[in-house]
């Protein structure tokens, strides 16, 4: 904290000074009663300064304290924001995964269709396959039989 020196004005001695550059006393006294009016009304004391302190540092204090209101309330707005978030991707995620559930049913349930087509195929394929195998070797005996009676 700079605290300025008070200022003593000498009346007396500015009077005599400007009697002595030539002016006339009732003059020099006006322009000293200016002098002293116009001083009193802008010099700054010491108790002007240190009231000046307090008054700046109750302001910081207060801006300080709204400061961190403010943002104890945007940190608060903010967590509920996440809990928000999180509590909509928990209920977005949820529908993801029942409709992957009910995908994973579909494609399992097309699998086993496609796999039961393709195993009746494939026994009337073998069964098409086993029947001309043997109508092949009854007509081969029969060919054998009719050449060797």
């Amino acid at each position: 904290m700079m605290v300025m020196a008070e200022t003593h004005f000498d009346t007396h001695r500015f009077v005599k000074r400007l009697t002595e550059a030539g002016l006339a006393e009732p003059v020099a006294e006006a322009l000293v009663e200016e002098q002293v009016r116009l001083l009193n009304g802008h010099l700054v004391t010491s108790t002007d300064l240190a009231a000046t302190e307090l008054a700046l540092k109750a302001d910081i204090e207060r801006v300080k304290a709204e400061l961190e209101a403010e943002i104890e309330q945007v940190k608060a707005e903010l967590k509920a924001d996440i809990e928000r978030v999180r509590a909509e991707l928990d209920v977005g995620l949820e529908r993801v995964r029942a409709e992957l559930d009910v995908g994973l049913e579909r494609v399992r349930a097309e699998l086993t269709k496609d796999i039961e087509v393709a195993r009746t195929q494939l026994k009337a394929e073998l069964i098409r396959w086993i029947y001309g195998a043997m109508m092949a070797q009854v007509a081969l005996i029969v060919a054998l039989l009719k050449l060797f009676p």
